[in-house]
């Protein structure tokens, strides 16, 4: 008669857990944060112009004086807000490279910290929209199985750093693989 492995699931404290220790963060490029800005622009400017035809096409004074009293001002706190929120939160962000994942950190008011181990990435891809090339930036995308969004995606290197930790990723990720 063969005898079964016994099978243990021990309770580890979270006072017994390693630590993660500090970690130096690498910044964006300073240029990103001017990224950032015109795209919440763009976003005001869309709601502006689109209050502005409600305001036009709304024929009774009643509903318009409301939409001034209320729109405008709540309108634009928001867009301060967020302009502010965009602004700070850019010195927030940081990623960092490590030996087994990579790292990328972000958020003012909601804190996110994403680590993503190498042997569990997929592809990455390197990306510039239309204001990220206006200012020589890229961002980088990394996907792990099971889904068509990226996992992680760190904005505002430039290409040459972007296609650099990029190389760097798919060859720890087919490193990790064969080990």
């Amino acid at each position: 008669m063969s005898s079964l492995p016994q099978f243990e699931n021990i309770q580890i404290q979270v006072e017994d857990l390693p630590q993660m220790g500090s970690l130096d963060l690498q910044p964006l490029e300073s240029n990103y944060k001017y990224v950032r800005l015109i795209g919440w622009a763009i976003f005001a400017i869309i709601v502006i112009v689109a209050i502005t035809i409600v305001m036009i096409n709304v024929d009774d004074p009643e509903p318009r004086k409301w939409i001034s009293i209320t729109a405008i001002p709540v309108l634009s706190v928001l867009v301060i807000f967020s302009f502010v929120v965009a602004y700070f939160g850019f010195f927030q962000m940081g990623y960092s490279i490590r030996s087994r994942d990579i790292i990328f950190k972000k958020g003012l008011i909601w804190r996110k910290t994403t680590i993503i181990p190498f042997n569990r990435i997929q592809h990455c891809e390197v990306n510039h929209g239309p204001i990220d090339r206006i200012f020589n930036l890229s961002s980088l995308k990394v996907f792990t199985a099971g889904g068509q969004a990226s996992d992680l995606e760190i904005p505002g290197l430039t290409e040459v750093k972007a296609q650099m930790i990029k190389d760097y990723i798919i060859g720890k990720a087919g490193l990790d693989e064969e080990e």
